[in-house]
């Protein structure tokens, strides 16, 4: 009998939890030591993702941290300062040396925050990772992974992508149709030379760009007027710390982006 009610208890939280529409709001330090109230970034306008994770050892928590610190990265060279990820352990009993621990390991910019029990059952947990991305004045949530849809997968992160494009670009308005085709960095991870091809089907000016995890543009080159045909580039890497970065192509308002992780030799 006592199964059948912690079962029932269990259906009763994550039901109530998926009707949620709106963010749960928290105001306390973080791991940093940081004060954070998240409708205060929210009413600014950004746009924050949520992440929760089982840990140490849980693959698919740290498959989505990379995958989704990927994501934010290439639309922080869209929209700078818009959006911002917090990393919080599903338990109250995650110390804040373990998040931190976590975060580091990964290579990944996400806040570190304890205590996040709460958060979890409120956006309807219980299944690894979870996740939920927020936005706006009214506190809005754009999208939200949890146990009733078996928890974040890399199928996800396009319609996260394309809520967060329509929060932050919501007239639709983009660039013309890329003169660019079969862009292709390599390789990943990265120890001498970084490798950007693709095909100009039309002259143009192309800006090359690497970006760390802040936004800060590290190496950058304007080409212009590039003639139709096949550009190579290589880039050492002997001049970048390494680390996390975003390498972008971009080509009027089109921009080719893809996570780069710099290594030594």
């Amino acid at each position: 009998m006592k199964k059948i009610i912690s079962s029932i208890a269990l259906m009763s939280v994550v039901a109530v939890s998926n009707a949620q529409t709106t963010a749960l709001d928290f105001n306390r330090m973080d791991c940093n030591g940081n004060m954070r109230h998240l409708f205060t970034d929210l009413d600014s306008g950004k746009v924050v993702i949520l992440e929760y994770f089982m840990g140490p050892n849980c693959t698919a928590c740290e498959d989505a941290a990379k995958e989704i610190e990927g994501l934010k990265n290439s639309l922080l060279t869209k929209y700078p300062g818009k959006i911002m990820s917090y990393a919080m352990g599903f338990q109250n009993s995650y110390s804040c040396a373990t998040i931190k621990t976590w975060v580091s390991n990964l290579g990944i910019s996400a806040i570190p925050m304890d205590s996040a029990a709460t958060q979890v059952a409120y956006y309807g947990g219980f299944a690894m990772p979870t996740i939920a991305v927020v936005a706006g004045t009214g506190h809005k949530i754009l999208y939200m992974a949890n146990a009733s849809n078996a928890g974040y997968s890399k199928g996800d992160t396009s319609k996260i992508r394309t809520e967060i494009n329509k929060f932050l670009n919501p007239t639709g308005i983009t660039g013309k149709e890329s003169k660019l085709a079969n862009v292709s960095i390599f390789p990943n991870p990265v120890s001498d030379f970084l490798n950007i091809e693709f095909y100009v089907k039309e002259t143009t000016d192309i800006t090359i760009q690497i970006v760390d995890i802040t936004g800060s543009i590290e190496w950058e080159e304007v080409n212009n007027k590039v003639p139709i045909g096949d550009f190579r580039k290589r880039i050492p890497i002997s001049q970048f710390v390494p680390g996390s970065y975003i390498s972008n192509v971009k080509e009027n308002n089109n921009i080719t982006s893809r996570h780069t992780i710099i290594v030594t030799k």
